[in-house]
């Protein structure tokens, strides 16, 4: 079962996605320019999704026209937007900079009826802790959009079947062990012991399993 399920991730087709890059001021645009397209190579490398990086978008629809695009908030421009490129989800962001703590916002739109598949919102102080926290939220998008598509599935809770198949258990074998000591009991009856001291041993034996 497990080999089979294996399989049949291995072998599902991942998800088209496209990246517009993150939106950022004028002075944080290197920087918002690396992530963005650092997000969109994480997200293809964990093989649930393939994202087209935001230079490839620009390259394909244009610079102008996907700004223009991705200025407007209507479902209709998401879906134009999407439908140049082929792909069923586009994924957008922010950097932004307040003194020394980074804002980073990153979300993900279902293509066809605009609705959001993950978003997210983190700030950090320094560059490094962006490329740590870009590479984390890639992973979490991903898997966000492969649920989304039902490309995987969530792992169903057994606990409270664990739990049942335990009861189970244990209904059984105290009812084993009570059926014991209940035969035990019969047999002191019938075996009518002659002395005392073989009576208080066949009794204490069956009362043992009993209270087991």
């Amino acid at each position: 079962m497990l080999t089979l399920l294996l399989g049949s991730l291995l072998a599902a087709t991942p998800v088209e996605l496209a990246s517009t890059g993150l939106r950022s001021t004028p002075e944080n645009a290197a920087v918002a320019r690396s992530l963005g397209n650092t997000l969109a190579q994480r997200m293809t490398e964990t093989g649930f999704v393939k994202v087209t990086t935001p230079d490839d978008v620009a390259a394909v629809v244009g610079l102008e026209r996907q700004r223009s695009l991705l200025g407007c908030a209507e479902s209709a421009c998401i879906a134009e937007l999407a439908g140049a490129l082929g792909v069923k989800a586009l994924v957008s962001g922010e950097l932004s900079k307040l003194g020394d703590v980074f804002q980073l916002t990153v979300k993900v739109l279902d293509a066809q009826s605009a609705a959001t598949i993950f978003s997210a919102l983190e700030r950090h102080t320094g560059e490094a802790a962006l490329l740590s926290a870009v590479d984390r939220l890639a992973s979490a998008a991903a898997r966000a959009v492969a649920l989304h598509f039902s490309l995987i599935a969530e792992k169903p809770n057994l606990a409270p079947m664990v739990g049942l198949g335990v009861g189970v258990v244990g209904a059984g074998v105290g009812g084993v062990l009570l059926g014991l000591a209940a035969a035990d009991d019969a047999a002191l009856r019938a075996k009518q012991p002659a002395t005392f001291p073989e009576a208080v041993t066949l009794k204490n034996a069956g009362q043992l399993k009993q209270g087991a």
